[in-house]
């Protein structure tokens, strides 16, 4: 007569479950992180591009505390009256010098804003308040809000 149900195996096989939830994490990781290189390499303007890791840099350092501080250069416009204010949308281009070197030019749209030349400012700054700051342009740029 034959015995039903399962066999005993010598060795414990994984559960098939983890394999596939595993396996799904790892899909969607990968999909997203395309998507955002996707996004990054066609859709940011040179100005977002050029934020970026300051932004992350200042808001991951501002949860340190409010009076960390740390030495940033960052490049902004120079209007024609007052002080450098930082760059909005495609107020800016990326560029390639005489030289080879990678550089910044101002666009049409800079120059329209105000805007009459470009210049690196590095500085310490509080972190707390450089990530607020950098996030007022971040809204003012996706949602049009106006920065502060």
């Amino acid at each position: 007569m034959a015995e039903w149900g399962r066999k005993d195996y010598s060795k414990k096989w994984p559960s098939r479950r983890s394999v596939w939830t595993w396996t799904a994490f790892l899909a969607t990781g990968i999909f997203f992180f395309g998507v955002f290189c996707l996004d990054y390499s066609q859709g940011w303007t040179a100005a977002e591009r050029l934020y970026l890791m300051h932004y992350l840099k200042s808001g991951a350092r501002g949860q340190g505390g409010a009076s960390m501080q740390s030495k940033y250069t960052m490049l902004e416009g120079v209007p024609a009256k007052g002080g450098p204010v930082f760059l909005l949308g495609d107020q800016v281009e990326r560029t390639t010098g005489v030289d080879g070197k990678p550089g910044y030019r101002l666009t049409d749209a800079g120059v329209k804003a105000g805007l009459v030349r470009l210049e690196w400012v590095t500085g310490q700054y509080n972190d707390r308040g450089t990530a607020n700051k950098l996030n007022d342009y971040i809204e003012a740029e996706v949602w049009g809000k106006p920065a502060a």
